[in-house]
């Protein structure tokens, strides 16, 4: 585990590092990348607690690729692919920080289209997974999210998401067919 802390601590550096001098002003090309980890004492997932012991990591890193800016009924769109992942070493996880310890793994692809009232509609595929071989994830869903861009005032970026399994069961129950929404 303290590897993989220290990969992914160096990998971020160098990435900042790089972008920071490879340009005289602001990236206005039509790829961009992402890629970070956050460190967490509790992962919830859609509100089902699922661990809050010992080291939780949570790496991503995705790749957005700009198709279209104009005007109109849609002002953009764009295709994103995207990786996150949840590591635990407490019991969720085998504890001993090795491949075990890779408790999820969810892998996106969708679709951003910004339209007119600074509206944002994302439409996207995810597989969530579980790497570890005790592992009960499995599902794929279709996540469809309304959001307001509202920087220019509050800032408070509102938005609505409704995601739909269409095979396996995201909570490790049943055969899946949930449906889930959020509000934020």
């Amino acid at each position: 585990m303290k590897k993989l802390v220290l990969v992914l601590s160096l990998a971020g550096a160098l990435f900042m590092s790089g972008s920071a001098l490879a340009t005289d002003g602001p990236n206005h090309g039509k790829v961009s990348l992402e890629a970070g980890f956050d460190v967490t004492s509790a992962y919830y997932f859609r509100g089902i607690f699922q661990e809050d012991d010992d080291f939780i990591i949570q790496p991503y890193a995705g790749i957005t690729f700009d198709l279209y800016e104009g005007e109109g009924l849609i002002n953009s769109a764009s295709l994103y692919l995207s990786t996150w992942n949840s590591v635990h070493t407490g019991p969720t996880g085998s504890g001993s920080g090795g491949p075990g310890s890779w408790y999820e793994s969810d892998l996106t692809v969708g679709v951003s289209l910004g339209l007119p009232a600074n509206l944002t509609q994302d439409i996207a595929y995810v597989y969530i997974g579980a790497p570890d071989p005790a592992g009960s994830i499995y599902a794929e869903e279709v996540t469809f999210t309304t959001a307001y861009d509202d920087s220019e005032g509050w800032n408070l970026q509102p938005y609505i998401m409704f995601a739909v399994e269409v095979d396996g069961a995201s909570d490790g129950v049943g055969d899946g067919d949930d449906t889930y929404f959020e509000a934020g």
